[in-house]
């Protein structure tokens, strides 16, 4: 069986409080050492975190969507493995990778969408201007740790953003 459980800050990037940490679902086999680190692509201040409860805080604003979105996570992977089984199916570190790649697959991306506009010769933008769009992007990968989807785009990820520039 896989037990899963919501971890901040794994990798120790969040060291100061004004830093964000990222919050990851831990997927572990029990009887082994066997772990999965699934990222939830939510980040929190260490101050809006806490640790007992393993939930954000209410110093969040977003405190409420976040830890929704969090138990969802967490439920759906347990009623999935469930689900399989009750139908005598095995459940194994790939199945919790494919719900997380189907979740992925369902949002486009949005900077392989920006990245084919900024290819397109039909826009008929200046190098600079293409050039610094190609830097925007770049910088946007970096705050993110990879990919950004279009379901990602909210206010507080923009603000988060927002920030992290500004802090530069």
């Amino acid at each position: 069986m896989i037990v899963f459980k919501l971890v901040y800050n794994r990798k120790k990037q969040a060291k100061e409080n004004s830093q964000y940490g990222l919050i990851e679902i831990q997927a572990y086999l029990e009887g082994s050492r066997k772990r999965k680190w699934l990222s939830t692509k939510i980040r929190v201040k260490p101050t809006e975190w806490n640790e007992r409860d393993k939930k954000v805080t209410n110093k969040n604003k977003d405190a409420n969507k976040y830890n929704y979105n969090l138990k969802r996570y967490i439920h759906e992977l347990e009623d999935l493995q469930f689900e399989r089984e009750f139908k005598k199916l095995p459940f194994t570190f790939e199945d919790v990778k494919a719900y997380f790649t189907f979740k992925k697959e369902k949002t486009s991306s949005f900077i392989s969408f920006t990245n084919d506009e900024i290819e397109k010769s039909d826009l008929k933008l200046n190098p600079k201007t293409k050039t610094q769009h190609r830097n925007t992007i770049t910088i946007l990968k970096a705050f993110a740790n990879g990919d950004v989807l279009f379901s990602d785009l909210k206010y507080d990820f923009l603000d988060k953003f927002t920030n992290y520039r500004s802090e530069e």
